[in-house]
């Protein structure tokens, strides 16, 4: 019995041994599990990183091919060239052997045919003299020639004008008397015609008066005519409503011919007819005046309506226009932005994807915006779940992303780098002087790795109780040039 009572404990404890070690074999399978999730989502990582250095070295490749090619037909163009310029130079200097030759022949020459100018010159002058005096001689001879020759005609023509001038005096004369005569005889003519003409012109006056009474009766006759139409409408229908007959039946030379019972029933007809004009009451005169201002209100209310109408069809028009023209800015504005975020995000981590995401891509104007970082070594996550330097880092990507789309001439950064260890910050500080060309920064800090990067600090300091003193400290007394703001920094 006490056999079977050890060998039932040493069963128990056989048991409790064996139990022991599964718990800590299932507590070794959950850390190999854990571990495998972990390892996957590194391979995970790893193969999207080796994706990408692989689409890189392929970029990498062709990028180098193309740079070879052209290096090579940079070479070959070098080496025609160089063998072109050779073969000028060598060209050039035959040429200039050859200009040299040229040159001195053209010297001599030159000397040559200078003392035979100077000889030619010499005797065409001699020559010119003689030839000269010969021509004033002659010429001399000719024009004494020529001035008698002339005096002559001269004195014949004259003697010929005398007598020419006496014949048109005699015939002047008689022109000026027929003038005369004829002169004489218009003024009559004109006399005659002047009083013609004011017998006509108070005939016309006459005609002008005849005319004007006459348009005055016709415009007379008109308005009467007028009024007579008016009354003979009023009298028909007042015939028609009271009579049921036109006054042209009335008119007509036709007799009707009513029996009694007819007139009888015409009779009782006017009687209900004008018991029921009497039933109606007097006639209000003011009815016409207040349909017309009813008529004017109308039309000056309608008026009014399709000037809203126009003013809110113009309106509409205008939000539209408004509408259309910022959905495309948003979007020209979202498309840069968000290119600058991807830089800079890679920038300050070293690495990774950063980018904005429309949440509703078909309404942009209406739409959100996701942030999305992908640090490197993590997945693609929303920035809510990043930790607080990257959070940190992000933000301050997408604000460096919205200046250089829109550059402001100043930027104050209150302890930005209060989460961020050393490396970050000295890729914040290289970004901060990068953009420090079109933005002057001013940076409230603690990190010493921040005012090392700044070219002016100001600290806050309180020596004694309850007084604040202000110190500041030139770093580069060098004044940068105007396009390249000053990054200043401070401590509190």
């Amino acid at each position: 019995m006490a056999g079977l009572e050890q060998e039932m404990e040493r069963l128990r404890t056989t048991q409790q041994a064996q139990e022991k070690e599964a718990l800590a074999l299932d507590h070794e399978m959950r850390k190999l599990a854990d571990e495998l999730a972990r390892t996957g989502s590194r391979l995970s990582v790893a193969r999207l990183e080796l994706e990408r250095l692989g689409q890189e070295r392929e970029r990498s490749s062709s990028q180098r091919e193309r740079s070879q090619a052209a290096w090579e037909e940079r070479e070959r163009v070098r080496v025609e060239q160089e063998q072109a310029l050779e073969a000028s130079r060598r060209e050039l200097e035959g040429l200039k052997a050859e200009v040299s030759r040229v040159t001195e022949e053209h010297s001599a020459l030159r000397v040559e045919l200078a003392g035979l100018e100077e000889r030619r010159r010499a005797e065409r002058t001699a020559m010119a003299r003689i030839e000269g005096q010969a021509r004033e001689v002659a010429a001399r001879s000719q024009e004494i020639a020529r001035d008698l020759e002339r005096l002559g005609v001269e004195r014949a023509r004259l003697l010929a004008s005398n007598i020419e001038l006496d014949a048109r005096v005699g015939q002047l004369s008689q022109e000026r008397e027929q003038a005369e005569t004829a002169v004489n005889e218009l003024a009559q003519r004109e006399t005659s015609i002047r009083a013609e003409l004011a017998a006509i012109e108070e005939t016309l006056k006459r005609l002008r008066a005849e005319v004007q009474e006459a348009q005055e009766k016709r415009s007379q006759i008109e308005v009467e005519l007028v009024k007579r139409q008016a009354e003979l409408k009023y009298l028909d229908e007042t015939s028609r409503k009271e009579l049921d007959l036109a006054v042209e039946a009335l008119a007509s030379d036709e007799d009707i011919a009513l029996d009694d019972e007819a007139l009888a029933e015409v009779e009782s007809k006017y009687q209900e007819v004008r018991r029921r004009i009497e039933a109606l009451g007097p006639v209000n005169p003011e009815a016409l005046a207040e349909y017309q201002q009813a008529q004017q209100r109308y039309e000056f209310l309608n008026t009014q309506r399709q000037d809203l109408l126009d003013s809110i069809r113009d309106t509409e028009k205008v939000i539209l226009e408004i509408d259309t023209e910022s959905k495309k800015r948003f979007s020209e504005a979202f498309t840069a932005v968000n290119a600058h975020f991807r830089e800079i995000f890679v920038t300050l981590f070293s690495g990774g994807v950063g980018e904005m995401r429309l949440t509703d891509e078909s309404n942009a104007a209406e739409s959100g915006i996701d942030i999305v970082a992908s640090p490197p070594g993590k997945r693609l996550q929303n920035v809510l779940l990043l930790s607080g330097g990257e959070k940190a880092l992000t933000a301050l990507a997408l604000l460096m992303a919205i200046f250089k789309y829109q550059p402001s001439p100043f930027c104050i950064l209150d302890e930005v780098d209060a989460p961020l260890d050393e490396p970050n910050i000295q890729r914040l500080t290289r970004l901060i002087a990068e953009m420090a060309r079109q933005t002057q920064f001013i940076v409230i800090t603690h990190a010493k790795r921040t005012m090392e990067a700044a070219q002016s600090l100001y600290g806050v300091t309180m020596q004694e109780p309850g007084v604040s003193k202000l110190v500041s400290v030139k770093i580069n007394p060098v004044m940068p040039p105007p396009a390249q703001p000053v990054a200043q920094m401070a401590t509190m």
